[in-house]
């Protein structure tokens, strides 16, 4: 004996959706909230990274510089080495050839900087064209690496959208000091003309 029903196949899939229906909205949900989480950790990533980084630069910025020091008091380091230096004359980029021409030589310098750092050097923009930077490192001497970090950006050019070459030039000052003065100011300033 068998038995066949004839179902119309729209009414079958109308019960069939009617029954499934609390598990599609559950995954659904599950997919929506997937999405969102993701969503949220990439924006958080992101949020993390420019509480720590200058916008325009790239490199670390003041608030770093906070976390940076505590951590080396719990880590209890004593001494850090400090290179603070600026572009002289910078007012006079800005003004000459504008504001974006400014930023690009910020820019330029940053990358300049960076390419000739190790990973026990932390470069923070202090403020406008202003720098330090931290090293950890106690094998590195800081007079060399001054003075390496000037004659290479004294030869990187900047170009702007003119065709114009211009140079950003460091005026540094070096101190290596305990880490309670890391700021106190800098000794053997240094200007290049």
């Amino acid at each position: 004996l068998s038995l066949i029903h004839r179902i119309p196949l729209l009414p079958l899939l109308q019960t069939l959706l009617w029954q499934s229906a609390t598990a599609l909205i559950t995954i659904f949900c599950l997919v929506v909230a997937t999405v969102s989480s993701l969503r949220a950790q990439r924006l958080n990533r992101r949020l993390n990274y420019l509480s720590r980084h200058d916008a325009l630069t790239g490199a670390f910025n003041r608030h770093y510089f906070d976390a940076f020091e505590h951590r080396q008091a719990l880590a209890g380091r004593q001494r850090i080495g400090a290179i603070m230096f600026d572009c002289d004359h910078f007012k006079q980029v800005n003004d000459r050839f504008g504001h974006g021409v400014g930023d690009q030589v910020l820019i330029r310098l940053v990358q300049l900087c960076q390419s000739l750092l190790t990973r026990e050097c932390h470069l923070i923009r202090w403020g406008g064209e202003e720098f330090l930077l931290l090293v950890t490192d106690r094998r590195l001497p800081l007079a060399p690496l001054a003075e390496r970090l000037r004659l290479a950006i004294g030869r990187g050019p900047v170009g702007d959208d003119r065709g114009g070459i211009l140079r950003a030039i460091l005026a540094g000052a070096v101190a290596e000091r305990r880490r309670q003065q890391a700021l106190a100011g800098a000794r053997g300033f240094h200007r290049d003309h």
